[in-house]
């Protein structure tokens, strides 16, 4: 049993112990190592000043690291357990700054500074992926890469400019820069282990088996983590500082996804990103709304299950997966049980979960022949934004007939909502503008919605009733032009 989280910083070993293993990993840095080009502006993952790159021993690619970027702000030490974190200084070669900090130089990029250390890290890391895939780091590349990076001195022009300028003939990649393979030697030795990390005040558990891990949850009140992004927000903001962890990160099952004979299964710690990359053909429509669900950093800390777990109305990928019957599987001292998300939530943050049991992971079935999804969202801004309104429609339509459809509207009451009085009026009918129109009027008075500081409740029903409309008129349009 290791006392100590293993990490490596800028290519040096750290054993952290104590009461370093629960600050954010942006606060160690700073104030631990002197590392203070890391600066910290919202403190709750938004604006990406804080973006560091980080390496995960337990996600590889191609058998090397894959060096992606990460909000320090709400990533706490625990989390980062097996992982290498390069900053802003572990990108220079000796004395010399490397083609990214070149190119922001070179091309103006700064402007007052404070969020530059973040961008360059956030373009380092687009810059990596474009190097080990071959292909060009191109505009609408470059623009991806910084989507979760704000400058306040609005200076966006200058910053992608440098992104399309740098040599990539001259750019070297982290994975040659250091020794990854002496460090993933060392990582891998380490979270093969099971540690216990402790404080005056706080104690974190890392178990390696799942039998372990079900017998800490039975003899304690602990709180499971998993990506750590809402507490990460909740300890920056509200001072959230439980006493007892109990992270997943180390235990094999939970990373895995499995493809399986009309499924797929994804364990609770797999991050959105993983999902993104690996499950487009099997979740299409899904995959593209996780391209614009939450930025880079977020996508890869944040976890499917915890998006479940969280219990939001108003959680963008609950619609999905209750309109795909998806199923929960939650494991605890009796075993494993699998209940089906659309008995999940029993009210607001209440789940059919006992106090013994955590998710083991979410099963999602794939579309049968001539059954589609469309995914909807409407929120302040276009993309990584706090849904007003959420909107999925699995369906089937058979020579004009609706043969099956499955509606499910979140942000309308105190849990994601399968609108069942909707569903069963379309059911049957013929896919045509009245049906929907005379649907689209039910779904409006069978939403319940509250007035908050998103929108009102009036405006929350219209939303969905012509979301309900946005759904007939696309597909309606890609019937007439012969889609399937």
């Amino acid at each position: 049993m290791r006392d100590y989280i293993s990490i490596y910083i800028n290519g040096e070993p750290r054993q952290i112990k104590g009461d370093h293993a629960f600050m954010t990993l942006s606060d160690y840095l700073r104030y631990e190592r002197g590392l203070v080009g890391t600066k910290v502006v919202c403190a709750e993952g938004d604006c990406g000043a804080c973006t560091v790159l980080i390496g995960n021993a337990r996600s590889l690619k191609d058998g090397d690291f894959e060096y992606v970027p990460v909000n320090s702000c709400i990533s706490f030490m625990h989390i980062l357990d097996g992982c290498h974190i390069v900053t802003v200084e572990g990108l220079k070669n000796g004395d010399e700054l490397n083609e990214v900090q070149k190119s922001m130089v070179d091309n103006h990029g700064a402007q007052c500074g404070f969020c530059t250390p973040g961008f360059v890290c956030a373009l380092n890391a687009g810059a990596e992926a474009s190097a080990s895939s071959g292909k060009k780091f191109t505009e609408k590349k470059v623009k991806n890469a910084l989507t979760g990076n704000l400058c306040r001195c609005t200076g966006y022009k200058s910053i992608i400019e440098a992104g399309l300028n740098i040599d990539m003939a001259k750019f070297e990649p982290l994975t040659s820069k250091y020794d990854s393979a002496e460090i993933l030697k060392n990582l891998r030795s380490d979270i093969a282990k099971a540690t216990r990390v402790k404080s005056e005040t706080n104690e974190v558990y890392l178990p390696t088996k799942l039998s372990d891990a079900i017998e800490h949850v039975r003899g304690d009140d602990c709180v499971l983590i998993s990506g750590a992004s809402d507490l990460g927000v909740l300890y920056n903001k509200r001072g959230y500082d439980p006493s007892s962890l109990l992270g997943l990160h180390n235990i094999e099952e939970m990373n895995q996804i499995i493809k399986g004979e009309g499924e797929v299964f994804i364990g609770a710690r797999v991050n959105l990103h993983k999902i993104e990359q690996e499950l487009r053909d099997e979740l299409y429509e899904f995959t593209h709304m996780i391209h614009i669900f939450a930025s880079p950093q977020i996508k890869n800390r944040a976890t499917l299950v915890g998006n479940i777990a969280n219990a939001s109305p108003i959680g963008d990928s609950i619609p999905f997966l209750m309109v795909m019957n998806a199923k929960i599987i939650l494991i605890g001292s009796q075993g494993e049980r699998v209940v089906n998300i659309n008995d999940f939530y029993q009210g607001y943050k209440k789940l059919d979960m006992k106090d013994d049991e955590f998710i083991k992971g979410v099963s999602i079935p794939l579309l049968d022949e001539g059954e589609k999804v469309k995914l909807y969202k409407t929120s302040n801004r276009k993309d990584m934004d706090i849904s007003i309104v959420t909107f999925a429609s699995k369906f089937k339509v058979n020579e004009d007939k609706i043969e099956d459809i499955q509606i499910a509207v979140g942000g309308v009451g105190p849990v994601v909502m399968r609108v069942e009085q909707t569903e069963n009026e379309l059911k049957g009918k013929t896919f045509n503008k009245s049906a929907f129109e005379s649907a689209s009027m039910i779904l409006k008075k069978e939403v319940t919605p509250i007035d908050d500081v998103r929108g009102t409740a009036n405006f929350r029903r219209i939303l969905s009733k012509n979301m309900l409309l946005k759904f007939y008129a696309e597909e309606s349009l890609n019937i007439s032009r012969g889609g399937k």
